[in-house]
């Protein structure tokens, strides 16, 4: 069949208006696709900083204040200095000075009071200054814990804090303990956790000074608590200067002892990883300023 030029310039107009009304089609598809998802992910950034305003908002916050005396003795601790660890294949211990504990230098009446909007379910203690200072969470035992070597960082003093309601909390520092930098970590009944820096003043000085409630996840709440963690911790810092560091006696094989502490650190790092990913899908704290 022969067809004239113009059949074939309508054939032809034809093929192409289909073409390009097509593809309009396509673009006008896609364009509201593409606002829709937009609107969407506007949305759901909306919607999660309204929730974690939320949470903020009705946060959980404790106040502390040095007190002369105080009504009951709910949780006392010492906070003694360490001369070093010795770390060997098998153990990981303390070695104080000789006669430390006679060494009280001051004695310290904390008053803890929720003064926020959430009970608390947990009140943990923890000190800073792992490398040099070692947390004695029973002071019935002082004597025999010192002897032993005994190592700890972290000390539960609560288990339940409900709102305008208080605990009590003594601490002991001995011989020339520098470190008066602690944190208290908690976990609230709605299954948040937080962390507040304390520093305290020495010599009967009044002041103590507290950050606000910070947002922390699971992960590193785990972490903080955990004696095992924090030792594998250290130990990993200390792995490139260990040898310089006059606080860590290696008997044994050094670098075996580092590489299996090394090792667990790593694994502790990847379990712990895995939670914060899931934390993070969850909530997704980045690029938002929680204390606006």
């Amino acid at each position: 069949m022969n067809l004239s030029i113009d059949q074939w310039i309508t054939i032809v107009s034809a093929i192409l208006g289909g073409l390009v009304g097509g593809l309009f089609t396509y673009i006008g598809v896609k364009t509201t696709l593409i606002d829709g998802w937009r609107k969407e992910s506007v949305e759901r950034e909306k919607l999660r900083k309204e929730n974690i305003l939320k949470i903020i908002s009705n946060r959980p916050e404790l106040e502390v204040v040095k007190v002369e005396t105080i009504q009951s003795i709910n949780t006392e601790v010492d906070f003694v200095p360490i001369i070093k660890y010795i770390v060997t294949e098998q153990d990981f211990r303390s070695v104080f000075k000789k006669n430390i504990i006679s060494n009280l230098r001051e004695r310290i009446n904390i008053k803890i009071s929720n003064i926020g909007k959430t009970n608390i379910d947990e009140i943990v203690l923890n000190i800073q200054d792992v490398k040099n200072t070692i947390l004695l969470d029973n002071v019935y035992s002082r004597e025999n814990d010192i002897k032993k070597g005994y190592v700890n960082f972290t000390k539960i003093i609560n288990t339940g804090l409900k709102t305008e309601k208080s605990t009590y909390l003594i601490i002991n520092f001995y011989g020339q303990c520098v470190n008066n930098v602690f944190y208290l970590l908690f976990k609230d009944i709605n299954g948040f956790y937080w962390k507040q820096e304390i520093i305290l003043y020495y010599y009967g000085g009044k002041d103590v000074k507290i950050t606000v409630p910070k947002l922390i996840s699971p992960y590193e709440y785990e972490e903080s608590i955990s004696n095992k963690d924090l030792i594998n911790y250290i130990l990993y810092k200390s792995y490139n200067n260990y040898e310089q560091d006059p606080r860590f006696e290696y008997q044994g094989t050094k670098n075996i002892i580092i590489a299996k502490e090394f090792e667990n650190y790593l694994n502790q790092r990847n379990e712990l990883t895995d939670k914060k990913f899931k934390f993070d899908e969850k909530y997704n704290f980045k690029n938002f300023n929680l204390y606006d």
